[in-house]
């Protein structure tokens, strides 16, 4: 509800006054310079009223021959939007050249201080609009339509990935969105924005040529690096051209180096020619790729998170595996480690992983490999209950035994720096270095030798020299083996270690009992096998799969999908954010041409109710430490506290920092090109609440469980009755509402909620039907909605119930007219009014969804009217008859005492009147006179019903006493008895009650 300054207010309030419509024009304007890009922009102001006045120093000439009426409607996006029309004369001169489409107009209501003043002091802005493109000219006035301002905020969201902003970008990410980020998103898609150079061989490439063909579209390699303006061509590098044949000479891989890049036109592809000529044969699909661009590449290829900072990146997969290792920026500084010549714009999210993004392949030993750890773990015994009957058996346990083992060592490490990492086996005599990184030895397991050893010990280091900032760590090593004796016994063995940091440690594996026997004499016996085995136990995989390797930009292959787990806002800010302040920063982040402020720190949002919305998502949420009380409904789903015991949806996504505060109720990311309109609308639908845009300016109202009374509209501010009044039709009911939160194809999960009415428990449950089937009667009709920005139950709860609140009862929506004082009300307001056409109707606190301000003319005799339409809340208690306080009209005189009891407008009503008259009067000293009356009445009037009064006055003495009555006694005696008797007939059932008056032959169909 808008409020006004204090001199327009007491005007509107008065009794009378002066209205006056006036608007200013602003026509923008281009001079042409010199040169191109010389001109400058001219804005000229023109002013327009009904008549000629003067405000605030500007005289507007007499111009405004009539207006078409103010529209301004609650949308089903939760937006409203206003829209009106002009008629400007062409006298004195012609305008005709001036109106043009996309001119800004403000137009004005204001009051003329007296009749013909000419001056206008209190006046207050009704609408600012653009012009629209159809403008009709005729002779005398030009007439256009004005749209809301708010229009030109509309745009596409988000912003495109561009090779201007991000040179090194792969070409897929080209044209694709920077994603916008606002709550927590889980398996986030992030965008390829600083990759390697690579494609394939489109055709052979043989020995002695000096060029090559390839498949891409590599133009942009061409001018993609520029080293802070110093011109050096990202082919000044080597380029590798990878075979994929093996085992014959004249198919290797080798490196040339570029002497240019063109587009062929005879074979229609891109050729790359070298300064020298190849020196091997290479076969359609070879990989090439260009070495060493980057001085840092070896950390891996930047992928953008989000186009803003965020608050964590966590759960990094690469392909749905999780790498080796990492680099998550959250809000990326030019101070960051990350490799210069990609020049990324800062103050985004990135993540920087060793991936393919260029979208070719490669063969090698160098690209990325699966490591698999995957083990089983394996309880599987055996009851064995066989026996042996064994009449004679003897053995000669006096030979050596020799052991031949095989192990397999699966270990992964990181290291920086001056160090080492190194891995030796050592049984007995046996000695082998498996890995040093300081000799470069790296044997392939399995590892197969003979000891006389009885154990294996396997030998770990990882050093590093501090005085170089060295560092190495075993992230893990496990050993498994088999060990087999001379005399066919059999046992294996497993044995691990983590997080081996600068040490050196070792692995002794030792080997159980073996299976098996010593060498045997050759005395014959006879076996019997007796009993039975019974298998027991379980086998259970243990381990994980993930990705390993990478050291080149030969690594950019197959078009690798990075996702993440991340939490933020689209401005950057930490912390709980609730709806209505994550819309708040998205408006005035991304509305284009805001009318307030710069576009990305715009000023265009007010709350109505911030207070209301505040108290209503602390609760829900309990981020309000002093009033935790929805632990009674949703026992600590959002508890605030520390990530160890707080179990809100947050541990889902790894949500690593300190302190965790109740949860995002809106969590969505913005990853394909919308409209900025559509996502308010959404973001407005799923948080319960409306944006009513004044004059460029969003008004965001809450609405919550019971709506406040912003106005109430008396049957006397009705205009001569107007009136219209309707309920919903069965079309517009549900009798089953479903709603999905946190739901997309590919998890293909959904959330249920009926809101039923239920009871009992176990065998006694019970469930009612909604309201628009059991009191209605209606057929029936389901509602699927989907709450694409919601995560959590909770939120869910909350939209889902005001969906059913809303749909599952019939609502009455009225139209009336009233007077200019009520002109602050506003689509979305809630006001209490009266509908006359209904008798005693209410229509409780309800929605304004439509409001036309209909401006007055002394041309065509018209008053300035206000055009509502009101719709019942979606409350369930939004219409009631009302029963009104009844009073009787009560005479009395000397000559013939009159009551007035029971006019034919109250039948039906219970009437309770209470009368008392007290009177004394002393003119004459030593004489009193007192005289009391006193009428108690309670009547219930039914169908048949018998009235029946008596009122007598019984006075001793009766005195009149004046100037000219000194001592006259007076005898009177009043009897007045009344008795009536009358029959009332049942009304016609046709009707509700309160509808007509009764029916009868001349009364039928009368509105009372």
């Amino acid at each position: 509800m808008r409020t006004f300054g204090a001199g327009f207010a007491s005007k509107l309030a008065g009794d009378s006054y002066l209205p006056i419509l006036f608007c200013k024009y602003e026509l923008v304007t281009y001079v042409s310079g010199a040169a191109p890009g010389m001109g400058t922009q001219t804005t000229t102001p023109f002013y327009w009223a009904e008549r000629e006045i003067v405000f605030d120093g500007d005289t507007y000439e007499a111009r405004i021959v009539n207006t078409s009426p103010l529209e301004q409607t609650l949308e089903a996006d939760h937006q409203s939007f206003g829209s009106m029309g002009l008629q400007i004369s062409n006298y004195p001169s012609n305008l005709a050249g001036v109106i043009q489409a996309g001119m800004k107009c403000t137009v004005y209501l204001g009051f003329e201080d007296s009749v013909g003043a000419g001056t206008v002091t209190d006046a207050e802005i009704m609408f600012i609009g653009t012009v629209e493109g159809d403008i009709e000219i005729t002779e005398d006035s030009v007439s256009f339509g004005l749209q809301d301002i708010a229009h030109i905020y509309d745009r596409q969201v988000p912003d495109l990935i561009g090779r201007g902003e991000f040179p090194f970008a792969d070409p897929d990410a080209v044209g694709d969105t920077k994603p916008i980020i606002m709550g927590r998103v889980r398996d986030h898609i992030c965008r390829p924005v600083a990759s390697g150079f690579a494609s394939v061989l489109a055709i052979e490439g043989y020995a002695g040529n000096d060029y090559i063909y390839v498949t891409d579209d590599i133009g942009w390699w061409i001018k993609a690096h520029d080293l802070m303006g110093m011109g050096l061509p990202i082919y000044s590098d080597p380029l590798v051209i990878n075979t994929v044949e093996s085992g014959d000479s004249t198919y290797q891989e080798e490196q040339v180096d570029i002497d240019s890049i063109e587009y062929d036109l005879s074979e229609k592809k891109w050729k790359i020619t070298f300064t020298s000529a190849l020196q091997y044969n290479h076969v359609a699909g070879d990989t090439v790729y260009i070495q060493d661009y980057c001085s840092q590449v070896s950390e891996g290829y930047a992928y953008l998170v989000a186009d803003h900072p965020v608050e964590e990146i966590t759960n990094v997969k690469v392909d749905g595996l999780p790498p080796a290792q990492f680099y998550a920026y959250p809000n990326l500084s030019p101070l960051d480690p990350v490799c210069m010549t990609w020049n990324l714009p800062a103050g985004k999210a990135y993540i920087v992983v060793m991936t393919n993004p260029g979208g070719v392949g490669r063969s090698g030993s160098s690209g990325l490999e699966v490591q698999d750890t995957i083990a089983v773990n394996d309880t599987v015994d055996v009851d064995d209950t066989i026996g042996v009957d064994e009449p004679g058996h003897e053995h000669d346990t006096g030979a050596a035994l020799t052991y031949s083992y095989s192990l397999e060592i699966d270990y992964s490490y990181f290291r920086s720096g001056q160090s080492r990492v190194y891995i030796r086996i050592v049984a007995g005599g046996f000695s082998l270095v498996v890995f040093d990184t300081d000799t470069g030895a790296n044997v392939k397991g399995p590892y197969s030798f003979t000891s006389t050893s009885n154990t294996v010990r396997v030998e770990y280091i990882a050093t590093g020299t501090p005085i170089t900032q060295g560092y190495a760590r075993f992230n893990y090593i496990t050993v498994k083996g088999v060990r087999t004796d001379s005399a066919g016994g059999y046992s294996s063995g497993v044995a691990s270690a983590t997080n081996v940091v600068n040490s050196g440690e070792y692995i002794r594996m030792t080997f159980p009992v073996t299976v098996g026997g010593a060498l045997t004499s050759t005395s014959v016996a006879a076996v019997y096998k007796t009993g039975a085995a019974v298998k027991t136990g379980a086998a259970t995989k243990t381990g994980t799969v993930r990705l390993v390797g990478g050291n080149s930009a030969a690594d950019v292959l197959i078009g690798n999908i990075v996702t993440c787990d991340v939490i933020g806002i689209c401005d950057g800010s930490y912390g709980l954010v609730k709806p209505h302040n994550q819309i708040l920063k998205f408006i005035n982040k991304y509305a284009q041409n805001p009318i307030i402020g710069s576009e990305g720190s715009a000023d265009i949002v007010e709350y109505v109710n911030e207070s209301a919305a505040d108290d209503y998502y602390d609760t829900l949420y309990n981020t309000d430490s002093a009033s935790n009380t929805a632990t009674n409904f949703y026992p600590d789903l959002n508890k605030s506290g520390t990530k160890t015991v707080n179990p809100s949806p947050n541990a889902e996504i790894n949500f690593t920092s300190a302190q965790i505060e109740g949860c995002h109720c809106l969590d969505f990311a913005i990853t394909e090109p919308n409209r900025f309109r559509d996502i308010l609308g959404d973001m407005l639908y799923q948080a319960n609440a409306t944006a009513h845009w004044r004059n460029g300016v969003a008004q965001i109202r809450f609405v919550p469980d019971s709506p406040p009374e912003d106005a109430t509209i008396d049957s006397s501010d009705i205009v001569m009755k107007t009136m219209s009044l309707a309920r919903s039709k069965a079309s517009d009911l549900a009798t089953d509402i479903q709603v999905r939160f946190d739901y997309n194809s590919q998890k293909d999960y959904q959330g249920r909620y009926e809101y039923a009415e239920v009871g009992g428990y176990g065998n006694m449950f019970y469930k009612t039907k909604l309201d628009a089937t059991r009191r209605v009667g209606t057929y029936s009709r389901e509602r699927v909605y989907d709450l694409t920005m919601i995560r959590d139950q909770v939120a869910a709860e909350i939209v889902s119930k005001r969906l059913y609140d809303k749909f599952s009862a019939p609502k009455f929506e009225s139209s009336i007219s009233t007077v200019l004082k009520n002109l602050a009300l506003e689509p979305g307001d809630f006001v209490t009014m009266e509908t006359p056409i209904y008798s005693n109707a209410v229509l409780d606190r309800g929605l304004i969804t439509r409001r036309t301000l209909e401006f007055g003319s002394a041309i065509d005799k018209r008053p300035d009217l206000i055009h509502l339409t009101v719709q019942e809340n979606h409350t369930t208690d939004g219409f009631y008859l009302r029963t009104p306080t009844l009073t009787d009209s009560v005479s009395v005189s000397d000559a013939a005492p009159t009551l007035t009891l029971n006019d034919v407008n109250t039948k039906f009503q219970t009437l309770s009147d209470s009368i008392s008259i007290s009177e004394q009067i002393n003119v004459n000293p030593g004489r009193l006179l007192t005289d009391s009356v006193s009428i108690a009445e309670a009547l219930a009037f039914e169908y048949e019903m018998t009235l029946a009064e008596s009122v007598s006055i019984d006075d001793n003495q009766l005195r009149f006493t004046g100037i000219l009555f000194w001592d006259v006694p007076l005898t009177e005696s009043v009897s007045i008895d009344d008795s009536t008797t009358f029959s009332v007939a049942l009304r016609d059932s046709v009707f509700e009650d309160g509808v007509f008056v009764k029916t009868d032959k001349t009364t039928v169909g009368v509105f009372e």
